[in-house]
């Protein structure tokens, strides 16, 4: 499978809920790092399967996405960086938050090892707050 087949993939799953579908996508040694202050409760860096369930159940907790959808995915050999544009409502604070994100992504062995999240982290943070 091709790096933008699989990270399309990964994508695909996300969008649709398919958790179980998604790790599959992941290296069992995944690092996944979410960009974001203190007040963000998912951010932070995960490694390895376990911890990213952990961070997925966080996510769900924490965030109800309204939109998320993929609008350009560039690929570069092992390496992809996907642009989405994505929104949603922070549970706690009922507030919403929305930007343009970017992900890089590598791939080896056709699975994902790395993600990085760089989010709009001032529109986050200020989702978050009360």
């Amino acid at each position: 499978m091709s790096t933008a087949d699989l990270v399309n993939k990964s994508y695909t799953c996300f969008q649709s809920g398919d958790i179980p579908g998604l790790m599959e996508t992941y290296s069992d040694n995944i690092e996944f790092i979410i960009k974001g202050d203190d007040s963000v409760p998912y951010a932070g860096t995960f490694r390895g399967k376990e911890a990213l369930m952990g961070f997925f159940q966080k996510l769900d907790q924490t965030v109800e996405f309204s939109k998320f959808d993929l609008i350009e995915l560039v690929t570069d050999g092992n390496t992809a960086v996907g642009f989405v544009d994505m929104s949603g409502t922070v549970r706690a604070s009922g507030k919403s938050m929305g930007s343009i994100v970017v992900h890089r992504i590598h791939v080896e062995n056709g699975e994902i090892v790395r993600f990085e999240d760089f989010p709009d982290t001032q529109d986050v943070h200020e989702a978050f707050q009360s």
